[in-house]
Formats: structure tokens, C-alpha cells, sequence
């Protein structure tokens, strides 16, 4: 059986009731029980009236906060206030927003990259333009006072003065004509002395940053002191050797350059427009300056803007070598240029003169690592490729080839293997190729190579037929005809001589004629020829006179023959020969036309004999 629950009777009982009567005893339910409801209420309002306000205040306030539009008005109502006061006392916010704000940049960058440009461009445009500006007119001061200097008597005598003192050439030259050179700018804070910011020029020795602000807040104050001039009224420049020291006075900070050499006016300008653009850029740090530098060392950038040079112009003339090194770099300049634009027309010239010729397709071309490429397919019968760039003019160490072979089916390409494949063709044949025919012609065509030729036709690859109805074979009648007048020719001596019968010279032309018909029938009918020349002598009683007599005799008809104007080629087809008396005809009696060869007829001539023998053509 369950128990009712407990039921707090201060909860659900009102004051006065019979409840809080017997709660506190009798005594106390009799006094309430006087007391009318009224009553009750009123005192209840009187005891109870401030404590209840606070508490709907309370809720109230809770509502509030609970609230998100009432949260967001309320940090926002707070939050620059905050913000503020945290920087005062030291970078604790920066540092833990570092890593968010680092993030939001990202997230930034990667959704609206044009937005960024667009915000950023107005700042770094101008910056990145007088950097470049700057560092193209002291590379170009430089190389021009090396070259005007590098070749005078003061270069000289720089250079000595650099191997001296150990520097380099450059920065002899820059001390010598250095008009003036900031090197250093203080950026102080103007009622402590404090240095806030501090840079240095490259190459350039400096103090403490904190004893040279010293310094110049003290002779400030002394300045001030002595002849009693306002704060606002402060030095403006301090001279210490050949240092200069322009301060620029702001209301809340201190801008000092010092500067080497004579500072021209403008350099006043640049200095007020800098103080200026600090002070309104870090106007809450300067005035809420306590010690602490570490907001303005976003002030180096443009302080080390203001570490400018400057260098005196040369007023003499250019020295000529100058000209001279200047003009050999624009006739460098031109004949490289020249070369160029020609070896780029030979390069055109030559490809379209590949492209043209039959047998070479061209796949790729155009130039890489400093030279012309080309690759393709060509037939081996093609033009040889250095025949096509001699009649370019172009370079071949310009030019990287590759060629696959393959069989080109063109009609030229064609014609030339015909000319290959059936030859050795002689001069008096001519081929031609149209529509898968293969025709030859020509006049005295001998007849062993035409008919090899016929046969060897019939293995052409793309020859559909063959025609040789044109070509006339050479007709040997003549040649057997020159022959035979030839081989009855004799010339004859005087015993014991080797010279001709003065009275046979009209024998020995015609004797030239007849050599000079066989040769020529033999070199239109494409014959090998061997004219025998023999010597023949019987006088002598001893055959060994008689073989050296007979030799003479050979000879001295060659001879005789090459003054008659046979030509040297003609005369390796001549041998002469002494035959001694072996060769002698035998007496023949006029009566019966017996041979008596007991007798010998005395024979002192010499004969001829033709050898004709066809060249063989296969």
C-alpha cells in the first residue's frame, strides 16, 4: 500500500491558515484566526514588498540575457570598449585572436580571392611600384658609372684604392659619388624620450637606439631651456661631422633621419609626410603609450621606406670606349638578329621543300633546345635530305632528323626505282610511268639489255605493265661491216725498218678511219671492244730481232694513230703485239694455188684483228 506524498505545508498553505495553526500550535491559530484576510495580505506586502521587486528584476534580467537578440545588442554594446581597454594593458587578446583571425583569413582567401585583391591592391600597388622603381634606377646608376668609371684615370684609381682598402669595385665607386644617403630613422615618443622604432641601413655602423634617442631628447630640453622656446618649438636639425640629423616634431612622437652627405630639400617633405601618416595610423598607441613598444614595430616598413640615397649624376662626357662597347653590343644584337630571321627563312624553305618532295611525309616539326626538329616517313629513294638543305642555304648542325622508312607508291618515286631496278639503263633509253604503265624508248637501244629489261619488269612492285615498243635495237651490221674493213687493212715496212713506208701513208688513214668506225659502232651498240694490233717481221735470220722488230712496228702504227687524233680512252682498247715471224702467210703458187710450205713469203706489216663482245647488262 503506497504513501501519499509529503506535502510542504508552507508551499500550499497561505499565511494564516489552519495549517501554519497547527504547524506553530494552537496559541498562534487562535491570534491568526483574529485577523482578517486583508490584514494579512498588507502585512505580508509590507514584510515581503522589496525583496519581491528584486526578484521580479531578477527574472526579468534573466529573460533578457536569455534572450539572442539581448545578447548580441549587449556584447556588442561592450565589446570596443572592451577591446580597448585589454589593449592598454598588454597584447594577451591579440595573441589568443591570433590563431582565429589567422584561420578567418583562410577561409576569406578561399571563398572571395577577388574581394582580398581588390582591398589589398590599393596598398601594395603603389608600394611594390616605388620598390621597383627604385631598385631599376640604382641597377641602372651602378652599371652605368661602372662602365663610364671602369674605363677613366678616376677608375683607375678607384680600382687601385678598392684592392687597397679590400671593398669591392661598386662600393668605391657609390662612396665617391654619394650625394647623400639616410641611414638611419629614430622613431621617438615625444614626452618620455622612449625609442619606439629604430632602423638601420645596410653596411652602416649604429649606436644603441636608446642612447642616440637620449641624446637628442636632452639636447631638446637643453635647447629649450637655454633660449626658452615653446615645446611645440622644438630642433629641427642637428649637425655632427659630416652627419646631418633632420627631426621632424608631431604632436605625439619624434621622427629623426640621419643622413650622410648634403640632403636636398625635398627629403624635409618626405620626412613631414611620414611623421604625419604615423600619427594618424598608431594614434591610439602614442596616446595610450606605457612603455610598451611592441604596436609600433608595424612602423618598420615605413621607416626603413625612408633610408633613401642619392648619387651625383657625372657631368663629363662618356668616355668613347663606352660608345664602343655600346655599339658592339648592337652589332652583336643585329647580326644575331639577322641570323636569326634568315636561318628562320631557310627553316621555312626547307620544310616546304620536304613537304613537296615525293617520297617524305612530314609528321612533326618546329624547333627545340636551340635547333630545328623534324620526323616523318621517307622512302629510301627519296632525295637524300642533305641534297634539299644544300639548295637551302640551311645549316645541317641546325637540324635533328628522324625518318621511319616506308615504300612510297607515287609515281615519281616509281620511275626512280624502275630506273634502279632495271638498271644499268643506257643513255639512249628513256623511261616513263602514267597509269600503271611503264614505257621505254630511244634509238640504237642494244639488244641485251632490252631484253633483260623485259624480264626484270615483271618484278616491279606497282607497275601494272610493261611497254618497251618504243625502244629500237641497235643494228650490228655496220658494226660486223667496220670490222671486217678493218681486219683487211695492212700497213707495210721496209726491211729491216720500224717506221711505215713513207709511200703507204695514205693506207694508214684509212686505217685511222676504220678504227675510228668500230669504235664508234661499238660505243652506240654498248659493245666491249679489243682492237688487236700484230707486228709482223721475216728478214731477220733470228726470231728474237725478229718478235722486237715486229713489236716496234705495233707500236709505232698506235702512234701514228693517237697523232691522227685518237683520243686516250679510245687507245685502252688498242693492243699491240709483235708476232715475230710466226704469223707469216705461206707462198702460194700463182699457177697451181698449191701452198708451198717449205717456202715462206717474206712479210714485214702489220694486221689487225677486231674482238667484239656484247656487255652483259643483267
Amino acid at each position: 500500500m503506497s504513501k501519499a506524498p509529503s506535502v510542504n505545508p508552507y508551499k500550499s498553505a497561505p499565511l494564516g491558515s489552519k495549517a501554519v495553526g497547527s504547524v506553530y500550535g494552537g496559541a498562534v491559530d487562535s491570534a491568526f484566526s483574529k485577523i482578517s484576510d486583508e490584514e494579512v495580505e498588507e502585512l505580508r506586502r509590507l514584510l515581503l514588498a522589496p525583496e519581491q521587486y528584486q526578484l521580479m528584476q531578477l527574472h526579468r534580467r534573466l529573460d533578457e540575457l536569455e534572450a539572442p537578440d539581448s545578447q548580441l545588442g549587449a556584447v556588442a554594446k561592450y565589446l570596443p570598449e572592451a577591446v580597448a581597454i585589454n589593449a592598454r594593458k598588454g597584447d594577451k587578446l591579440a595573441k589568443a585572436l591570433a590563431q582565429t583571425f589567422s584561420r578567418t583569413l583562410d577561409v576569406a582567401v578561399q571563398q572571395d580571392t577577388e574581394t582580398l585583391i581588390d582591398g589589398i591592391s590599393p596598398l601594395m600597388v603603389p608600394a611594390l611600384k616605388r620598390g621597383i622603381k627604385e631598385s631599376f634606377r640604382s641597377t641602372r646608376n651602378a652599371v652605368k658609372w661602372a662602365l663610364q668609371y671602369g674605363v677613366s684615370l678616376n677608375g683607375i684609381k678607384w680600382q687601385y684604392e678598392a684592392i687597397r682598402t679590400k671593398r669591392s669595385f661598386s662600393e668605391v665607386v657609390l662612396s665617391h659619388t654619394l650625394r647623400y644617403r639616410v641611414e638611419q630613422v629614430f622613431l621617438i615618443h615625444r614626452i618620455s624620450g622612449l625609442p619606439l622604432q629604430h632602423v638601420v641601413a645596410d653596411s652602416v655602423k649604429a649606436q644603441d637606439g636608446s642612447l642616440v634617442s637620449s641624446m637628442l631628447t636632452a639636447i631638446q630640453d637643453f635647447v629649450q631651456d637655454s633660449f626658452g622656446t615653446r615645446a611645440e618649438e622644438g630642433l629641427a636639425t642637428l649637425q655632427v661631422g659630416e652627419l646631418t640629423v633632420w627631426i621632424e616634431q608631431g604632436p605625439k612622437a619624434i621622427l629623426a633621419a640621419v643622413v650622410r652627405g648634403t640632403p636636398e630639400p625635398d627629403l624635409r617633405r618626405v620626412l613631414k609626410d611620414t611623421a604625419r601618416s604615423i600619427h594618424l595610423q598608431f594614434n591610439a598607441a602614442l596616446t595610450f603609450f606605457d612603455g610598451d613598444i611592441t604596436p609600433f614595430e608595424s612602423t618598420r616598413p615605413i621607416l626603413e621606406g625612408e633610408l633613401l640615397s642619392h648619387y651625383q649624376i657625372p657631368q663629363r662626357p662618356i668616355s668613347p670606349l663606352f660608345w664602343v662597347m655600346l655599339g658592339g653590343i648592337v652589332v652583336w644584337l643585329s647580326a644575331m638578329t639577322f641570323f636569326f630571321v634568315r636561318d628562320n627563312a631557310y627553316w621555312k624553305d626547307y620544310l616546304a621543300l620536304l613537304k613537296t618532295e615525293p617520297g617524305i611525309f612530314v609528321i612533326d616539326a618546329g624547333r627545340n633546345d636551340g635547333k630545328w626538329f623534324v620526323t616523318g616517313l621517307r622512302d629510301p629513294l627519296a632525295t637524300p635530305s642533305d641534297s634539299l638543305r644544300v639548295r637551302t642555304s640551311l645549316p645541317a648542325g641546325q637540324v635533328t632528323e628522324s625518318w621511319t622508312p616506308y615504300m612510297d607508291m607515287s609515281s615519281p618515286i616509281l620511275l626512280r626505282r624502275a630506273y634502279q631496278f632495271l638498271g644499268p639503263i643506257p643513255p639512249e633509253v628513256t623511261l616513263q610511268f602514267e597509269n600503271g604503265v611503264l614505257t621505254s624508248s630511244g634509238q640504237q637501244v642494244p639488244k641485251e639489255w632490252k631484253e633483260s629489261a623485259r624480264d626484270k619488269a615483271k618484278y616491279l612492285i606497282g607497275i601494272v605493265s610493261y611497254n618497251d615498243d618504243g625502244a629500237e635495237v641497235f643494228d650490228e651490221l655496220l658494226l660486223r661491216a667496220q670490222e671486217t674493213a678493218l681486219e683487211q687493212k695492212v700497213i707495210y715496212f721496209q726491211d729491216k725498218s720500224a717506221m711505215p713506208d713513207s709511200s703507204r701513208r695514205d693506207a694508214m688513214h684509212e686505217v685511222f678511219l676504220a678504227v675510228r668506225g668500230v669504235l664508234q659502232q661499238a660505243q652506240i651498240g654498248h659493245k666491249n671492244l679489243v682492237i688487236s694490233v700484230y707486228g709482223h717481221a721475216t728478214a731477220g735470220a733470228n726470231e728474237i730481232k725478229n718478235i722486237r722488230i715486229s713489236t716496234e712496228r705495233a707500236e709505232a702504227v698506235v702512234s701514228e694513230l693517237i697523232k691522227r687524233g685518237l683520243k686516250q680512252s679510245e687507245i685502252s682498247v688498242i693492243q699491240p703485239d709483235g708476232l715475230g715471224s710466226q704469223s707469216a702467210p705461206f707462198y702460194v703458187d700463182p699457177r697451181t694455188g698449191q701452198v708451198d710450205s717449205t717456202l715462206i713469203q717474206p712479210f714485214n706489216a702489220v694486221t689487225f684483228d677486231v674482238v667484239v663482245e656484247p656487255r652483259n647488262w643483267k
